[in-house]
């Protein structure tokens, strides 16, 4: 049995059951998945030479693969008991190693237009690992480690909900903050102004980049979910944090990482099959760029935002 049939095997036992499994969650995340049509969209502000206030808005939508490998075997850090109790305090850790990879479909810059996509570019790639400690509560059971060629590196703690029904999917922020109360309907003379342009004129005629979960709630509501694993990994949690080369700092520092991933098992087609499961996620990354405007110290902060919806690849 090669590895994508053990990852589809272990989809399909996973989907039969909810009982508690070692591996936690890791089990279920195991496969290829990969977006489904229209599914993907990115929105970021990066510092850019020409225009009033030297920086662009890029808006993209994506077509992504997320390779989740099976779990490996559990290993154990030794620690002891600070209560004088009996006994060790060990912790287990189960993880997976995952390789994200994400390439644009269409690109619009504002200010500009449209831009061309050259065919096999790369707008985001990432490997790490995604761990899960059994055992332990349910708001420190999991760990995402992440690396990102451009120079970054993060550790962001997660937790872990499970309920029935859909996932209740809440906005994201999409504006700078540190700019005051400008509004983004303002006349094209405000900071904003690259913003401007989508707040009336959704992106390919169909993505508001200024409401970008609205495409994940759309994609949720084609088919009624049966029950849903939250995931919720952020540096700013205990533990948490990010290194970046000297160049990011500089220029656009990433100074947090949140992602909430939405594991739902469908609810049945009436084929007979084990109900599939979709994996839908939100990230927001902030970046540092730019004194800020409001009259309070330190930079503007941009969110960096990715949406996707993704189905295991059975090809």
């Amino acid at each position: 049995m090669n590895v994508v049939e053990r990852r589809r095997q272990t989809g399909t036992e996973a989907a039969r059951s909810h009982a508690p499994r070692a591996e936690g969650p890791l089990g279920d995340l195991a496969g290829e998945w990969v977006s489904v049509p229209g599914g993907g969209w990115n929105i970021v502000a990066v510092p850019h030479w020409e225009g009033a206030w030297n920086y662009r808005l890029v808006v993209s939508q994506v077509r992504e693969r997320l390779t989740i490998d099976l779990p490996g075997a559990p290993v154990t850090n030794r620690g002891i008991r600070f209560d004088g109790g009996p006994g060790g305090d060990d912790q287990i850790v189960i993880s997976s190693t995952y390789a994200q990879e994400v390439e644009p479909v269409a690109t619009a810059e504002s200010p500009g237009g449209a831009r061309a996509v050259r065919h096999g570019s790369r707008l985001h790639s990432e490997t790490g690992r995604l761990m899960w400690m059994p055992g332990a509560a349910a708001e420190a059971a999991m760990i995402r480690l992440g690396n990102i060629p451009n120079g970054a590196s993060f550790l962001a703690p997660g937790r872990v909900r499970s309920h029935a029904g859909p996932p209740e999917i809440l906005p994201v922020p999409v504006l700078p903050e540190g700019i005051g109360t400008e509004p983004v309907s303002d006349e094209d003379g405000t900071m904003l102004a690259p913003y401007r342009r989508f707040a009336t004129t959704p992106f390919l005629g169909r993505f508001d980049p200024l409401a970008p979960v609205e495409a994940l709630r759309t994609a949720a509501a084609w088919q009624p979910v049966a029950q849903t694993t939250r995931l919720t990994f952020d540096t700013e949690f205990d533990g948490g944090g990010i290194l970046s080369s000297p160049f990011l700092k500089r220029q656009a520092n990433p100074v947090s990482v949140r992602c909430d991933y939405w594991l739902e098992e469908l609810e049945p087609d009436g084929s007979g099959r084990p109900p599939a499961l979709q994996l839908q996620y939100a990230q927001v990354v902030m970046l540092e760029f730019f004194p800020r405007t409001d009259g309070q110290p330190g930079l503007i902060r941009w969110p960096h935002v990715s949406v996707n919806t993704l189905r295991r690849d059975h090809a």
